[in-house]
Protein backbone atom coordinates (compact mmCIF):
# COMPACT_ATOMS: atom_id res chain seq x y z
CA UNK A 1 0.00 0.00 0.00
CA UNK A 2 1.35 3.86 -1.00
CA UNK A 3 2.02 6.11 1.41
CA UNK A 4 -1.02 7.99 0.59
CA UNK A 5 -2.89 5.07 0.62
CA UNK A 6 -2.44 4.41 4.43
CA UNK A 7 -2.86 7.94 5.83
CA UNK A 8 -5.81 7.88 4.25
CA UNK A 9 -6.89 4.74 5.83
CA UNK A 10 -5.37 6.26 9.26
CA UNK A 11 -7.49 9.53 8.54
CA UNK A 12 -10.47 7.59 8.03
CA UNK A 13 -10.19 5.38 11.24
CA UNK A 14 -9.28 8.15 13.19
CA UNK A 15 -13.02 10.02 11.85
CA UNK A 16 -14.38 7.13 12.57
CA UNK A 17 -13.43 6.95 16.75
CA UNK A 18 -14.17 10.88 16.43
CA UNK A 19 -17.32 10.07 15.84
CA UNK A 20 -18.08 6.98 17.93
CA UNK A 21 -16.81 9.59 21.18
CA UNK A 22 -18.93 12.00 20.41
CA UNK A 23 -21.49 10.64 19.65
CA UNK A 24 -21.29 8.54 23.11
CA UNK A 25 -20.55 11.89 24.89
CA UNK A 26 -23.47 13.86 23.61
CA UNK A 27 -25.90 10.59 24.34
CA UNK A 28 -24.90 10.99 27.73
CA UNK A 29 -25.35 14.14 28.62
CA UNK A 30 -28.95 15.85 27.73
CA UNK A 31 -30.06 19.93 28.72
CA UNK A 32 -30.98 20.18 32.22
CA UNK A 33 -34.51 21.69 32.55
CA UNK A 34 -36.79 21.79 35.93
CA UNK A 35 -39.78 19.66 33.94
CA UNK A 36 -37.06 16.93 32.97
CA UNK A 37 -35.77 16.79 36.59
CA UNK A 38 -38.78 16.58 38.78
CA UNK A 39 -40.15 13.43 36.03
CA UNK A 40 -37.29 11.63 35.87
CA UNK A 41 -37.08 7.79 35.28
CA UNK A 42 -34.17 5.43 36.13
CA UNK A 43 -31.10 7.20 35.87
CA UNK A 44 -32.10 10.24 34.08
CA UNK A 45 -30.88 12.97 36.45
CA UNK A 46 -27.38 11.65 35.75
CA UNK A 47 -28.03 12.69 31.91
CA UNK A 48 -28.72 16.72 32.91
CA UNK A 49 -27.05 17.00 36.01
CA UNK A 50 -23.61 18.16 33.70
CA UNK A 51 -26.13 20.65 32.56
CA UNK A 52 -27.36 21.52 35.98
CA UNK A 53 -23.72 22.23 37.23
CA UNK A 54 -22.51 24.03 34.68
CA UNK A 55 -25.23 26.83 33.82
CA UNK A 56 -26.33 27.45 37.95
CA UNK A 57 -24.65 29.56 40.27
CA UNK A 58 -26.34 27.48 43.66
CA UNK A 59 -23.79 29.04 46.42
CA UNK A 60 -25.69 31.54 48.48
CA UNK A 61 -29.08 30.06 47.55
CA UNK A 62 -31.93 29.34 50.30
CA UNK A 63 -33.44 26.26 50.26
CA UNK A 64 -36.53 28.04 48.68
CA UNK A 65 -34.11 28.51 45.92
CA UNK A 66 -32.92 25.56 45.44
CA UNK A 67 -36.54 24.18 45.42
CA UNK A 68 -37.83 26.52 43.16
CA UNK A 69 -34.79 25.32 40.40
CA UNK A 70 -35.38 21.52 41.44
CA UNK A 71 -38.62 20.81 43.10
CA UNK A 72 -38.90 19.30 46.56
CA UNK A 73 -35.89 17.38 47.73
CA UNK A 74 -35.91 13.10 48.57
CA UNK A 75 -34.55 14.62 51.76
CA UNK A 76 -34.04 17.93 53.98
CA UNK A 77 -32.73 18.48 57.56
CA UNK A 78 -31.48 21.85 58.82
CA UNK A 79 -27.90 21.49 57.44
CA UNK A 80 -28.47 19.71 53.97
CA UNK A 81 -31.01 18.47 51.31
CA UNK A 82 -30.41 15.64 49.06
CA UNK A 83 -31.86 14.59 45.78
CA UNK A 84 -31.85 11.03 43.95
CA UNK A 85 -29.42 10.46 41.05
CA UNK A 86 -29.60 7.02 40.12
CA UNK A 87 -26.69 4.69 39.89
CA UNK A 88 -23.30 5.69 38.46
CA UNK A 89 -22.83 6.52 34.83
CA UNK A 90 -19.57 4.72 32.85
CA UNK A 91 -18.70 5.65 29.58
CA UNK A 92 -21.16 3.30 27.96
CA UNK A 93 -24.36 4.66 30.14
CA UNK A 94 -25.27 3.19 33.61
CA UNK A 95 -22.28 0.94 35.79
CA UNK A 96 -23.73 -2.45 36.70
CA UNK A 97 -21.37 -2.14 40.06
CA UNK A 98 -21.55 0.51 42.26
CA UNK A 99 -24.13 2.52 45.23
CA UNK A 100 -26.63 4.96 44.22
CA UNK A 101 -25.35 8.49 43.97
CA UNK A 102 -27.17 11.44 45.75
CA UNK A 103 -26.69 15.48 45.14
CA UNK A 104 -25.72 17.12 48.37
CA UNK A 105 -26.72 20.55 48.51
CA UNK A 106 -25.11 21.64 52.16
CA UNK A 107 -26.08 25.04 54.10
CA UNK A 108 -24.65 26.83 56.63
CA UNK A 109 -26.02 30.43 58.06
CA UNK A 110 -29.21 29.02 55.99
CA UNK A 111 -27.80 29.40 52.32
CA UNK A 112 -25.81 26.41 50.54
CA UNK A 113 -22.30 26.48 51.08
CA UNK A 114 -21.26 23.06 49.26
CA UNK A 115 -22.83 21.08 46.55
CA UNK A 116 -21.49 17.38 45.75
CA UNK A 117 -22.49 14.34 44.32
CA UNK A 118 -21.67 11.52 46.53
CA UNK A 119 -22.92 8.00 46.95
CA UNK A 120 -25.00 6.91 49.67
CA UNK A 121 -22.01 5.79 51.86
CA UNK A 122 -20.42 9.13 51.79
CA UNK A 123 -23.66 11.12 52.77
CA UNK A 124 -23.77 12.78 56.03
CA UNK A 125 -24.18 10.52 59.04
CA UNK A 126 -28.03 11.60 59.48
CA UNK A 127 -29.38 11.30 56.56
CA UNK A 128 -31.74 8.19 55.92
CA UNK A 129 -30.37 7.41 52.68
CA UNK A 130 -26.60 6.55 53.93
CA UNK A 131 -25.56 3.20 53.71
CA UNK A 132 -22.87 1.33 55.35
CA UNK A 133 -21.77 -1.62 55.19
CA UNK A 134 -22.76 -4.42 58.26
CA UNK A 135 -20.15 -6.22 60.17
CA UNK A 136 -21.07 -9.27 61.81
CA UNK A 137 -20.28 -9.86 65.59
CA UNK A 138 -17.15 -10.93 66.06
CA UNK A 139 -16.09 -9.55 63.20
CA UNK A 140 -12.49 -7.49 63.00
CA UNK A 141 -12.14 -5.04 59.73
CA UNK A 142 -8.56 -4.70 59.38
CA UNK A 143 -7.12 -1.32 57.15
CA UNK A 144 -5.92 -2.86 53.67
CA UNK A 145 -2.91 -4.59 53.75
CA UNK A 146 -2.51 -5.63 57.33
CA UNK A 147 -4.95 -8.94 57.45
CA UNK A 148 -5.30 -11.34 60.52
CA UNK A 149 -3.26 -14.00 59.96
CA UNK A 150 0.32 -12.05 59.82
Amino acid sequence: MKTKDKFIVVLLIALALALLIGGRMRANHQEFTKEKWENYTGNSRQLILDSFVDRTTVKGLTKDGVKELLGEPDEETENFMTYFLGMPRGFFGTKAEGEDEYLLFTFTDEKVSKLEKLGQSFLPKESKFREIPQVGEGDVLYPEGKGGDQ
